[in-house]
């Protein structure tokens, strides 16, 4: 009698243990069910009990079915509803990642959720979620590139994102190349894709110029292997002409911009004084711009225009500077 209770009595609390695990995995909070995945606590064999699958059920290809049936996109995205929900692009790519399902459905997720409007990404969060899990990938994989061609499904992307800069600002280092390779490739059958590796940088470079980030400036030069000067020019007369960040034009001269070119009547100079943008001025100055120059005799140089715009200020900060009538 001794021995049988001495052996029961483990077994009970072995079972009450497990009851009481099981309670406790089922009445967790999303929040809560999220730092399981966060910590990589989610396993295949989890997935399948969220799901609430059987024994001989399981998350897998069609083609690998031997009678089992196959979670749908909908029940899985059910179980992402946490995440869904927090509009983290991190939480959901995380999520994807550590799903335990074939490259094509977790194509087809991204399609679900790139599609529906009403999860709330942004067209950087999408293009950052395709590029999260081409990152999973090795690269210039055929399985990568299969999920690069959302870009091209989801053209928008294309048109009001930057994958590239996307790519340098979220510190996936390892895609980049092969997007750049990935591009260049495509282009030629796919009008929506970038026409050539030059275009696809200099997009992501007048992304960084309009959010002023030199950080992300001189990581796009340094792996999409340099900036052309024609570039560099195109991006100071940007500056020029808009204003914002003034502060990248030494960077950019840097790297090779001519900050004295000359086009039609203008100068980057005569441009920024017409537009009014002192800060520009004040930057070109500093990097000894051609005060003087002028482009065509009848339209004048730089100071010409600030006292025929009657710009009382500019004109001040010209003369100050060494400009000449």
């Amino acid at each position: 009698m001794k021995f049988l209770k001495s052996f029961i009595l483990p077994l009970t609390l072995l079972a009450v243990v497990s009851i009481v695990k099981m309670i406790y995995v089922q009445e967790l909070a999303p929040e809560q069910k999220e730092e399981l995945i966060k910590n990589k606590l989610i396993s295949h064999d989890e997935l399948r009990a969220q799901l609430q699958l059987s024994d001989d059920e399981s998350v897998q290809d069609d083609n690998q079915t031997d009678g089992k049936r196959v979670v749908t996109n909908q029940e899985l995205l059910d179980t992402m509803a946490p995440q869904l929900a927090s509009r983290s692009v991190e939480q959901v790519g995380r999520y994807i990642e550590h799903s335990e399902i074939p490259l094509e459905q977790r194509i087809e997720l991204l399609r679900a959720i790139i599609a529906n409007k009403g999860y709330g990404f942004t067209y950087d969060d999408s293009t950052q979620l395709i590029l999260d899990v081409a990152n999973t990938y090795t690269p210039g994989s055929g399985e990568q590139a299969k999920v690069f061609a959302l870009l091209i499904e989801f053209h928008d992307l294309l048109k009001e994102s930057y994958p590239l800069f996307v790519a340098v600002t979220n510190g996936y280092k390892q895609t980049i190349l092969p997007l750049l390779a990935w591009a260049m490739k495509m282009a030629p059958q796919h009008k929506e894709v970038q026409k050539d590796l030059q275009e696809l940088k200099f997009q992501a470079l007048l992304r960084a110029v309009d959010e002023e980030d030199i950080k992300a400036l001189k990581a796009i030069h340094d792996f999409a292997k340099g900036i052309s000067q024609e570039h560099a020019n195109e991006l100071i007369w940007h500056i020029a002409n808009n204003g914002n960040s003034a502060s990248l034009l030494a960077e950019l001269k840097k790297l090779g911009a001519d900050i004295n070119q000359i086009r039609g009547n203008m100068t980057p100079l005569i441009q920024a004084v017409e537009k009014g943008h002192r800060d520009v001025v004040e930057q070109l100055i500093k990097l000894d711009v051609d005060l003087d120059k002028i482009a065509d005799v009848e339209f004048g140089s730089a100071l010409q225009r600030a006292i025929a715009n009657r710009d009382a200020q500019m004109e001040q900060l010209l003369r100050r500077s060494g400009a000449r009538e």
